[in-house]
């Protein structure tokens, strides 16, 4: 009997009901073409396992493991990951959604090329939106790592899955679904290939478990795990792949920086504790984002309020004069 082309695996972690809309979402698509679905549960209550029970009902190929105790972000990504047995493994965060058609253009797409890779656009973020091989993965990783970051933007070949073990993830905290393209991507010639289409979505719902640490998480551990790979890019390769990430999703940019320090994840403690790695993860001046630390959190909410209010009073602009057409 021929096995599954391809498989779904997610990790989840406290997020049952964007669980239960993404996955329902997503069920059309994944009945029609026979997709299994694994889930592996970090969380410690049985909520996320209630949520997978009554899912069963509508799909029964939707498996449930739960992890006792709990894995952790990054063992979890190993866990889940060697869960399918499929030819393929498209490992989808628990807030990501894949597109509709997506499931089909990526079934065909393994299918005629077999690439070790495939990798999707999310929502368009990324400017090259055609579809082609991808012939050097060393230069496309260098272009397109920050984008990898996450988690859903990637299908692994069984080979590729199976590769990593729980002691490699240690040097890549909180980016092991990249460390295992790079790690096995780099180690010998591999294809892979890009479609630029959107191929997942962010559920608009979801709250990032980095929301509160955004400076150790994509400065510090971001900034050490690029230096991972420098004997396979020139340092000034590796300075322009670790600022890509800031430039591209603009999350050091000075208004997330005055979010940020609303909710307390920005201070003039972790700035200075981390100099050196903001500076290179940052497209903001360090400068900018010394003094937004420095503000009040009543004044940086007066701002936020305002940057609201400007941007609701546009969109209403432009709603009216788009009527009046």
């Amino acid at each position: 009997m021929q096995g599954d082309l391809l498989a779904i695996a997610i990790p989840t972690y406290k997020r049952p009901a964007i669980l239960d809309e993404n996955i329902r979402a997503m069920l059309p698509e994944i009945r029609r073409l026979g997709i299994p679905v694994y889930v592996s549960d970090d969380s410690q209550d049985h909520e996320t396992e209630a949520v997978v029970a009554a899912l069963r009902q509508v799909y029964e190929r939707i498996y449930y493991t739960k992890n006792t105790p709990g894995l952790g972000h990054d063992l979890n990504f190993v866990a889940t990951i060697h869960l399918p047995d499929a030819d393929y493994v498209w490992y989808l965060g628990d807030s990501v959604v894949i597109d509709a058609g997506a499931l089909e253009k990526a079934h065909t797409v393994l299918s005629t090329y077999r690439p070790d890779f495939l990798f999707v656009n999310n929502e368009n973020r990324c400017a090259d939106t055609g579809d082609y091989r991808v012939t050097d993965l060393r230069e496309f990783l260098q272009h397109f790592a920050w984008h990898l970051t996450l988690t859903g933007a990637t299908i692994y070949s069984r080979a590729a899955a199976q590769s990593v073990q729980p002691g490699d993830v240690k040097p890549w905290r909180n980016f092991p679904q990249l460390g295992l393209i790079f790690q096995y991507g780099l180690a010998a010639k591999r294809h892979a290939f890009w479609i630029g289409s959107s191929g997942v979505s962010s559920n608009r719902n979801k709250k990032s478990y980095w929301s509160t640490a955004v400076v150790t998480t994509f400065a510090v551990d971001w900034v050490n795990f690029i230096r991972n790979f420098a004997a396979f890019y020139p340092d000034e390769k590796l300075r322009e792949m670790i600022l890509s990430h800031s430039r591209h999703t603009g999350i050091f940019s000075w208004r997330n920086a005055i979010r940020y320090r609303l909710n307390r994840a920005l201070s003039l403690k972790l700035l200075q504790t981390h100099r050196a790695e903001i500076k290179l993860a940052s497209h903001t001046s360090y400068a900018v984002l010394l003094l937004i630390a420095m503000l009040p959190v009543a004044v940086t909410e007066r701002i936020v309020q305002c940057l609201k209010y400007v941007k609701n009073a546009r969109a209403s602009i432009f709603s009216r004069s788009g009527t009046k057409r």
